[in-house]
């Protein structure tokens, strides 16, 4: 009995010591990150996630020494669970007023535009060249995604939602709605991936405005007393360039 009562000093002791040498040594805190894929900027599956905005925001997360667990979660969810403090960040968010309520924004925003296109199917008699040619025609979008802010806030539009971008391409084959609207290099990448570029085309209108994307934070997160250094670094960051080098190795995939 003397020997095992030792040994278990011995081994609570090791533990204690090796507790406060990764205190010193600064283990870093966890960032749970939402991960949905929406190429190129979110590409990849469960422990292979890659894209411009994940390695974009793997280094942010590296200057303020935080260790990335990505949570596979549909955007919606995604927004939920930022809400509810079970997540830390978002990436890919455009600015709401309304989502001021359970998220910071990280300032800057790291990308000003986001282009909003409409897709039709070839051949059909729908025709989509300004904004007033949406009226009476069936939109797929995505449960919890925004656009733009006229296109989000017109109640007169016959918005459709469901939960993925693909499941809208579907339905627009099946001709159940009208026209999907998507980001559109996410949307061009998701078609051509899928083999049906010869069935659907892209509509004379399109959103380019300026439309900020920016990461996120809950404002639930243990990580929110750190928003000035998520501010800091992320304007440090895009005035070295840093994204729009990490977009280069992207280019195959861009299309604006």
């Amino acid at each position: 009995m003397r020997v095992s009562f030792q040994a278990a000093i011995f081994c609570a002791a090791v533990f204690i010591c090796m507790g406060k040498a990764a205190v010193q040594a600064g283990e870093p805190d966890v960032l749970r990150v939402q991960f949905s894929t929406m190429a190129p900027w979110k590409m990849g599956s469960k422990g292979k996630e890659r894209g411009v905005d994940i390695e974009f925001m793997q280094m942010l997360a590296e200057r303020m020494n935080l260790r990335v667990e990505f949570v596979h979660m549909p955007f919606a969810r995604g927004l939920a669970c930022m809400d509810e403090g079970e997540i830390d960040l978002m990436t890919g968010v455009l600015y709401r007023p309304e989502r001021e309520a359970f998220l910071y924004y990280i300032t800057p925003p790291y990308s000003q535009f986001s282009p909003k296109a409409f897709y039709v199917l070839k051949g059909s008699d729908i025709s989509i060249r300004s904004y007033e040619d949406l009226y009476d025609l069936r939109i797929g979008t995505t449960i919890g995604a925004k656009y733009f802010r006229a296109f989000d806030k017109d109640v007169r539009l016959q918005k459709e939602p469901v939960r993925s971008m693909d499941l809208n391409f579907k339905k627009l084959l099946d001709r159940r709605i009208d026209t999907v609207i998507a980001s559109e290099t996410s949307a061009d990448r998701q078609i051509k991936v899928r083999g049906i570029a010869a069935r659907i085309t892209k509509a004379g209108y399109k959103y380019q405005r300026l439309n900020q994307v920016h990461m996120v934070l809950s404002k639930r997160s243990p990580l929110a007393v750190r928003l000035p250094e998520f501010n800091a670094h992320m304007k440090a960051l895009l005035e070295k360039g840093v994204r729009e080098h990490i977009k280069r190795n992207y280019a195959k995939f861009i299309t604006h």
